[in-house]
């Protein structure tokens, strides 16, 4: 089944309600709907991985990954490039669904489908470079010492709802250009964008079985991840606290574990900027994607002379902004994710104003 034959590139896995191992098959837990956030509309129910689904998957994974690990750089870059093919020909499908799924506008969900179109092909390429043989140290007369790159075996990813399909992409990618097999676990608020759309794009691309597995799932399916042993490595990205737990339960064997996580990201405008583009930057790094991003500007340090006219401008900018669907339309703020992540707001701004903070415009929802 493919976007060419006119039935939805996505629809087998939304119509599904399983997770992925390279075939379609149901989980042992329950059903969670996946509401979209602009119009409480229901996009699909997707499977929730628990822990039992986990081991399974990593131990078909590391079953699977030496057979690959094997296979000619040729074949295995022709997959990548297949998978690349298909992203292109499904590109406004696949668009408007990370989108809908994510709360972001159609500009966002263009740009994560772009993304994911030149690291399918960036990883093709990686087939193509020197393995890594290269002498490291000195050595005494008749001997050489050397490095070469091998696979770790088993990669697990946890990726986040923000930005879904790069920031799972981005790891599996590499991972399994690599010879890596790879447990994927996306964020249960966007499985299909930041897991099922990827595992689609295999699956037509003709991965072999087992390589990559997709499961939604909670926080214990992400420390069941973390703490297989079949797993050599982890990828996060996240909060810095869930990281924290990430990086606990994945010392415990000795994993090499990478870690990408939030931060405040302060913006200091000096005595001598130029005040339109400062507001206009400020704007864009606070209210991006709802400022739903890692790198969301979340500290402004203005000097003292300028503050008033900067705080002026920076409000106009503010009232400037059009709330909506930004899915749909051309509003330029869209809805937060979920009610959690709007109560998080909404206090913020409620503990700043008790904190003695003066309210510029907004405020209230």
């Amino acid at each position: 089944m493919s976007a060419s034959d006119g039935t939805p590139f996505l629809q087998r896995a939304i119509d599904a309600e399983c997770i992925f191992n390279g075939n379609w098959i149901p989980s042992s837990s329950a059903l969670l709907p996946v509401i979209e956030p602009a119009t409480s509309e229901l996009l699909m129910n997707t499977a929730m991985a628990g822990a039992a689904d986990i081991a399974i998957a990593c131990r078909e994974a590391a079953l699977a990954q030496p057979a690959w690990a094997a296979m000619g750089p040729r074949e295995k870059a022709e997959i990548f490039l297949m998978a690349a093919d298909h992203a292109v020909c499904a590109f406004d499908e696949l668009a408007l669904y990370v989108a809908r799924e994510t709360g972001g506008s159609l500009h966002k969900g263009q740009h994560e489908v772009n993304e994911t179109i030149v690291l399918l092909r960036q990883a093709a390429g990686m087939l193509s470079q020197a393995h890594g043989h290269g002498v490291i140290l000195p050595s005494a007369a008749g001997r050489l010492s050397y490095a070469r790159r091998v696979a770790h075996g088993v990669v697990g990813v946890i990726s986040p709802f923000n930005f879904p399909l790069v920031l799972s992409l981005r790891s599996v990618a590499p991972a399994l250009a690599a010879g890596n097999a790879v447990v994927l676990k996306p964020d249960p608020q966007t499985p299909i964008s930041g897991g099922f759309l990827i595992a689609r794009l295999f699956e037509e691309a003709g991965l072999p079985k087992g390589l990559l597995h997709v499961l939604p799932g909670a926080a214990d399916a992400g420390e069941a991840l973390c703490r297989d042993t079949n797993v050599q490595m982890i990828t996060f990205t996240g909060s810095t606290g869930a990281g924290r737990k990430v990086a606990e339960a994945a010392g415990r064997n000795l994993k090499k574990v990478s870690l990408e996580l939030g931060g405040k990201n302060p913006l200091v405008i000096l005595e001598d900027a130029d005040l339109d583009l400062a507001a206009s930057n400020a704007a864009f790094g606070a209210w991006l994607h709802q400022g739903q991003i890692c790198m969301a500007t979340g500290l402004i340090l203005v000097h003292e002379s300028i503050v008033a006219a900067f705080t002026r401008k920076l409000a106009d900018k503010a009232r400037a902004l059009t709330v909506g669907n930004a899915a749909r339309g051309q509003a330029a703020l869209g809805p937060l994710i979920n009610q959690r992540q709007l109560q998080h707001v909404h206090q913020v701004v409620s503990d700043s104003l008790q904190a003695g903070a003066q309210l510029e415009t907004g405020g209230e929802y």
